[in-house]
């Protein structure tokens, strides 16, 4: 039987303090002589319903997103106190255990430009509808149809469209005009806007690493830490420092001191020392804590619910269980959840903090008669990083 959901309003009746986001893309766009796949974004204020809609040719990243975020405050004429997104790995790269941890590089643009990230749990477009709503307009009105020049026509047209059109439009749910709510009411209640300095960077640019895991600055070598041998890095130089960064999350991978000569070689050690922990070990590990049998079938569970994560969910159950090792009976509770289709550490970890918190209370078996379902872990969205790396990200917790 489906659980009954409850909803709770929205924060639409407040001026001011909230604007949703949400990426989208349509195939097939005819532009010139072909058919290319636009990728856009749908910035949708709470109160007024004020739109706008930046796009690109290319898929969106870190740098891109925070670009289109600049238009979209420049275009409202100032900032609101939040933003709402879904768990798009342009925001959130990951949560405890790799389960939601905060992109650094947007991060650090929100903190600039004064406004708090707030990320959907998991992916639920009904908590986030204005702005899904606001995706299927831009393809059903905008996009029906049409035919561009160049894209560089699509991006006018796409202006003028938002400027003349959705703006101006009675919105079937206020029945107001966005633009004049927004005038009115909602702009004088907005934040003044200030470019952050950090959003460009005109020094950007790409370096291959080679097989020694060196990259090449105005003729020295810099290192990065060797699991990014003969992949693509973005530098940048911040004063006397020289950032290097993921070129997919825009992630900082290393630092290093700008050297004034030339022909050097500039290394950290750190950064060829491999601290990936085998497999076999970490299960090895678990095993000694609770048991081959019952470590064997957690671990297997684990590996089956998070496929490719696996890795820092061995690491994390270590972690959960020894905050557990005084309790000589936690091989029930582990018991009962490795009876369960699907686990991850955190379910896990706030398993055993409410057995212990309220024993009496808790279930020594499963009910026949429920099924085991994950939705029990659904408000635990799994983003993996691409790569193996983990650092340069900033943790928040769901609001």
């Amino acid at each position: 039987m489906k659980q009954k959901r409850y909803y709770e309003p929205v924060i639409d009746m407040v001026p001011g303090v909230q604007c949703q986001v949400d990426p989208g893309e349509i195939k097939n766009v005819p532009v010139g002589d072909k058919f290319i796949t636009v990728y856009f974004v749908v910035f949708v204020l709470s109160f007024s319903r004020q739109m706008y809609v930046a796009a690109s040719k290319q898929p969106i990243n870190t740098e891109m997103f925070i670009r289109m975020h600049n238009e979209a405050f420049r275009y409202f004429d100032g900032v609101c106190e939040e933003c709402v997104y879904d768990q798009t790995r342009l925001v959130a790269i990951r949560e405890e255990f790799r389960e939601v941890w905060f992109n650094e590089r947007f991060y650090q643009y929100a903190s600039a430009a004064r406004f708090d990230i707030r990320v959907c749990e998991g992916y639920d477009p009904e908590s986030k509808g204005k702005v899904e709503s606001g995706v299927k307009y831009v393809k059903n009105d905008f996009f029906y149809g049409d035919t561009f020049d160049s894209f560089d026509q699509l991006k006018t047209d796409l202006f003028s469209w938002v400027d003349t059109v959705a703006n101006k439009r009675i919105h079937g749910t206020t029945m107001k005009k966005p633009e004049e709510v927004y005038a009115l009411v909602e702009q004088s209640k907005m934040k003044p806007y200030l470019q952050p300095e950090m959003m460009f960077d005109a020094n950007g640019q790409k370096r291959n690493v080679d097989k020694t895991s060196l990259i090449s600055y105005r003729s020295n070598k810099y290192s990065v830490p060797m699991i990014y041998q003969s992949s693509t890095v973005m530098i940048r130089q911040d004063g006397r420092k020289l950032m290097i960064c993921n070129s997919e999350s825009s992630d900082m991978i290393a630092e290093h001191d700008i050297c004034e000569g030339k022909g050097h070689i500039i290394k950290n050690t750190n950064h060829y020392r491999d601290h990936r922990k085998r497999i076999k070990d970490l299960e090895e590990d678990i095993a000694g804590i609770v048991g081959n049998e019952l470590g064997q079938k957690l671990c297997t569970i684990l590996k089956a619910s998070s496929p490719k994560i696996y890795r820092d969910q061995f690491t994390g159950l270590i972690k959960v269980i020894k905050q557990h090792s005084d309790k000589q009976d936690i091989d029930n509770p582990l018991g009962l959840l490795a009876e369960r289709p699907r686990l991850t550490v955190t379910f896990i970890r706030d398993y055993l903090e409410a057995f212990y918190s309220n024993r009496e209370h808790m279930p020594f078996s499963w009910p026949d008669n429920q099924e085991r379902r994950s939705d029990a872990l659904s408000r635990y969205s799994i983003v993996p990083i691409s790569g193996h790396h983990n650092k340069g990200v900033t943790a928040h917790e769901y609001i």
